[in-house]
């Protein structure tokens, strides 16, 4: 995630007055540099105030960032291609990431991929990320969505976890860290590593509305770099311990940076 904190930093004007931007993602590993860049006043230093924002779904994520409510998003780069393909909105990909660290867990009672027959399985979205990892993972064992199970669209990590340990009915779902370790305490098992099953796979990344990226891609000849001692603090022992914090928690408060997840604008009007 170097490259998440480059972008930031470059977006920014040192000389001018803090921009303000606000960053959506889901909650997992995958968010915690921007959580430990926050607490730790990386993104102050590069002249940004940040505001960290959870979303409980992809749908969310998507309408929000065509909303304009923030500015970028940070979720499998899958969404990115959904907006364009399906809602047709001008969207670029700036950064990737990782491959998801995604496992496709299932209930205690499943022993083979073929036991899966007949079945409801949890996605967030049906059509984009991990719904696809968890489609090709079955396609390639020649089971097919509708004819062979169904999925059920429950929404983020977090919430097809709670799925499966409140139902058994709810056989599988490609979950990451760290809820594939509560999966597993809870008794739910492992039937692989998504890139183990299907490969290489480019999930995590940052994407923005093409008009925002384009307005704000000029910067000054002399802008700051990353500090390179803060980014490779987050790899020291204090670091780790600062970054466990922060994620059990969900929120940072130093510096006056708020990580919580909130309901987005467009839901607050249809709740009116």
């Amino acid at each position: 995630m170097l490259r998440y904190f480059l972008l930031l930093a470059v977006l920014a004007d040192p000389a001018a007055a803090q921009t303000s931007l606000k960053v959506k993602m889901f909650p997992g590993a995958q968010a915690l540099p921007a959580l430990s860049a926050a607490s730790q006043g990386m993104f102050a230093r590069h002249g940004l105030k940040v505001e960290v924002l959870f979303t409980v779904n992809s749908d969310e994520q998507r309408s929000g960032l065509a909303a304009g409510e923030f500015e970028i998003a940070q979720a499998a780069v899958d969404n990115a291609v959904a907006m364009v393909e399906l809602a047709k909105e001008d969207v670029i990909i700036v950064t990737g990431g990782d491959s998801s660290m995604n496992e496709f867990i299932v209930q205690p009672d499943i022993r083979a991929f073929a036991d899966l027959k007949g079945h409801t399985l949890l996605v967030d979205a049906p059509n984009t990320a991990y719904a696809l990892q968890l489609k090709k993972v079955l396609l390639n064992h020649g089971m097919r969505e509708g004819s062979d199970y169904k999925i059920l669209p429950i929404g983020g990590t977090g919430l097809r976890l709670r799925g499966m340990k409140e139902n058994k009915d709810y056989k599988a779902a490609m979950l990451n860290v760290p809820f594939v370790l509560d999966a597993k305490a809870a008794g739910l098992k492992s039937m692989g590593r998504a890139i183990d099953l299907i490969g290489p796979y480019q999930a995590n990344g940052t994407f923005v509305l093409r008009r925002w990226g384009e307005a704000n891609r000029a910067t000054p000849a002399r802008r700051r770099q990353a500090d390179p001692r803060s980014v490779g603090d987050q790899a020291a022992p204090r670091g780790r311990r600062r970054n466990a914090a922060a994620h059990a928690g969900a929120a940072v408060r130093p510096g006056g940076v708020r990580a919580r997840r909130r309901r987005s604008q467009s839901e607050r009007r249809r709740a009116q």
